[in-house]
């Protein structure tokens, strides 16, 4: 943990590969926020690199990566992440960034302990989970109360409750289709890999086998039997509903 983060702050918060240039998807730094990419990028890897920060401080007690993660927010990274998923016109829907969100929110809302920052990482997770919630994703549904969304818990439980029921224990990719079924609706907008959308997420039994990042409004899909997933996406919100007691 300490290797990477110091890597990252060495680095002016940029991950650099071998040939001396930052990654693809390794960038943080302020220079990269005021790129064209950057400034579209900045609100979801200012997340991100918040939660890597206060993460290496949780786990190695090393006050410099707490005065890393406050210099940080002075420069204007905790404002920029109230801004995820609030771009003109709605942006671009990435499932894939919904996950790096929520999987940063999470220790973000563990760990910091003041209110004003707390208050700005609720606000930026409460109108995240609004966008999200017709997914009827169990994680993201454990992740948003047990972060301070309590209020909502009675509401989403059965949301959350029905998904992990209905994923199956076979989780061989077989080919699935629904696109011929009268009784789904689809979306005007195709997703963006130009794919159809339905206008509800199918229950994960009438679905292709998919992991948090796919598009559960995907109707048709599946890799013919070939493949097999590993089921981390049932045990991750599963043993956090057991650990919290949302789980029998």
């Amino acid at each position: 943990m300490s290797r990477l983060t110091d890597h990252l702050i060495r680095n002016d918060y940029d991950l650099i590969d071998l040939d001396g240039k930052p990654t693809r998807w390794g960038e943080y730094s302020e220079r990269f926020f005021k790129t064209e990419e950057g400034k579209y990028e900045a609100p979801l890897r200012s997340i991100q690199l918040l939660a890597f920060l206060k993460i290496a401080h949780h786990v190695t007690g090393d006050a410099k990566y707490e005065s890393a993660y406050h210099d940080r927010v002075q420069r204007g990274y905790a404002a920029q992440m109230r801004l995820y998923r609030r771009w003109p016109g709605g942006g671009e829907i990435n499932f894939s960034d919904d996950e790096l969100a929520f999987l940063s929110y999470d220790p973000l809302l563990r760990y910091e302990k003041g209110q004003m920052l707390r208050r700005i990482y609720l606000n930026g997770l409460r109108f995240t989970f609004k966008q999200v919630r017709p997914d009827m994703n169990p994680l993201w549904n454990y992740i948003t109360v047990a972060s301070g969304g309590k209020r909502m818990w009675s509401s989403i439980r059965e949301d959350a409750q029905r998904t992990l029921d209905r994923i199956p224990n076979d989780l061989i990719e077989w080919g699935v289709t629904n696109s011929h079924r009268i009784d789904v609706e689809f979306l005007p907008e195709q997703d963006r890999f130009a794919r159809t959308q339905l206008t509800e997420a199918l229950a994960p039994d009438e679905r292709p086998v998919q992991k948090w990042n796919s598009n559960p409004y995907r109707p048709d899909g599946g890799g013919g039997g070939h493949r097999e997933d590993d089921g981390a996406f049932f045990l991750l919100p599963y043993w956090m509903g057991r650990y919290h007691g949302w789980v029998e």
